[in-house]
């Protein structure tokens, strides 16, 4: 057996934990505390791979690394900096969001993915005048086109 160390995200809610690693799409956990959201979250995972092992499908490898940044900033400092470089979009776990949420937001927003990030977040008119012959669905695909 090889041994393989995925990162997990677990992140407190307003009723307990989640956990979703970056590298296993539809691979989402939840838990009273942290400890039982790990644990879910190991079992989920290997159901995960045994799903796509019997789909024919790889198994991911483990891919991201994780570590944190240390920053000094004070609560008022915090409140008054509301201010961006420039605009940006992050999707960070999309399908997991999905998983977690497949009604949308509080609002009934539903949540974008990549292969519906255009349609869903009306981005048609803005790009436009970037003249793409037969834009494709998926934002990924069409980002690496203009990159």
């Amino acid at each position: 057996m090889i041994a393989r160390r995925y990162a997990v995200v677990i992140e407190q809610t307003g009723t307990g934990y989640s956990a979703y690693s970056p590298d296993v799409s539809g691979c989402v956990a939840v838990g009273d505390t942290e400890e039982e959201t790990r644990r879910n979250f190991q079992d989920a995972l290997i159901e995960r791979f045994e799903a796509l092992r019997e789909a024919g499908e790889q198994i991911p490898e483990p891919r991201t690394s994780v570590d944190y940044v240390d920053l000094e900033l004070s609560v008022a400092e915090g409140i008054k900096d509301t201010s961006m470089g420039r605009p940006h979009v992050v999707i960070l776990g999309a399908r997991c969001s999905l998983a977690a949420f497949p009604t949308g937001d509080r609002e009934g927003r539903r949540l974008p993915l990549m292969n519906n990030l255009v349609q869903v977040l009306g981005l048609e008119a803005l790009l436009k005048p970037a003249n793409l012959d037969d834009p494709p669905e998926n934002f990924e695909a069409l980002y690496s086109r203009r990159a």
